[in-house]
């Protein structure tokens, strides 16, 4: 069995054309799975606090950023162990617009979990600049993905039967030109 509840309560500033929100929520679970003829109960509760902020005031600038922290804890009964885990993530994406047509952007991904005295913690920066034909209806644009090359990306979850470490292999920094039309 399982329940969740979550609330957002968010604002619009027109003053200065911002938007903001927080948000919560909070899960629980119990469970039964036989396992070689034992009976496992688990019980889990977890919980999620979340911030959103944008801003478009200027002509030149507008900034988007989210966060989310969540915790959790792991208790299967029948050999009495918990585990505690938490976890961070946000995203920052900062676009200015130098002049018409051009567009600069930066964006930042964190994704940081921890647990059992095991961290991971994986920052993800990307950069580009567009250019907007108008007469034309076609954009160009050119990417800096993965500036800081990182190798390997490591998240760590916990279910209520199991722990699980995932590693996937990530492409090393390159650049990218796209051209987009209608």
């Amino acid at each position: 069995s399982s329940s969740s509840v979550s609330a957002e309560i968010g604002k619009y500033f027109p003053k200065i054309k911002s938007n903001l929100s927080v948000s919560y929520g909070n899960s629980d679970s119990k469970g039964d799975q036989m396992r070689m003829s034992q009976l496992l109960t688990s019980e889990s509760n977890s919980q999620r606090v979340g911030f959103k902020f944008n801003n478009a005031q200027f002509s030149w600038l507008s900034v988007d950023y989210n966060m989310n922290y969540n915790w959790s804890k792991q208790l299967t009964a029948s050999n009495n162990s918990s585990i505690k885990s938490n976890g961070y993530n946000h995203n920052l994406a900062v676009f200015v617009y130098p002049s018409a047509n051009h567009t600069i952007g930066f964006n930042w991904d964190q994704i940081n979990t921890r647990a059992q005295g095991n961290k991971y913690e994986n920052g993800f920066f990307d950069l580009s600049y567009q250019y907007t034909w108008t007469a034309k209806k076609i954009d160009f644009e050119l990417k800096w993905l993965n500036i800081a090359n990182k190798k390997v990306f490591e998240n760590y979850s916990v279910g209520l039967y199991e722990e699980r470490i995932s590693r996937m292999q990530l492409r090393p920094s390159q650049f990218m030109f796209t051209v987009k039309y209608s």
